[in-house]
């Protein structure tokens, strides 16, 4: 997918002009909900999802599983402390 400079440039346009727009309304709607942190950007998860698997092929110890469980961890939002009178 990275065979020349003017074809990533290609592919990188569109998923920011596809792909962004709806992964912002995703990422909106989860905030809205409560699961995810509200000031997270659409293009900086974008790029940390894209860099996933920028290691496999350099580091012999590259964890791609543990890489996502850290991005998933750092993108949920912490459940809220129960109140008086509720269980805990």
């Amino acid at each position: 997918m990275h065979s020349d400079q003017a074809g990533f440039e290609s592919l990188h346009n569109e998923f920011v002009e596809r792909l962004l727009p709806v992964l912002d309304q995703l990422l909106k709607a989860s905030a809205a909900a409560g699961s995810t942190h509200a000031d997270v950007r659409a293009y900086d998860f974008m790029l940390a999802i894209g860099n996933l698997c920028i290691g496999v092929e350099t580091f012999p110890d590259y964890q791609a599983r543990r890489m996502i469980d850290l991005l998933l961890a750092g993108l949920a939002q912490a459940a809220p402390a129960p109140t008086d009178g509720e269980p805990k």
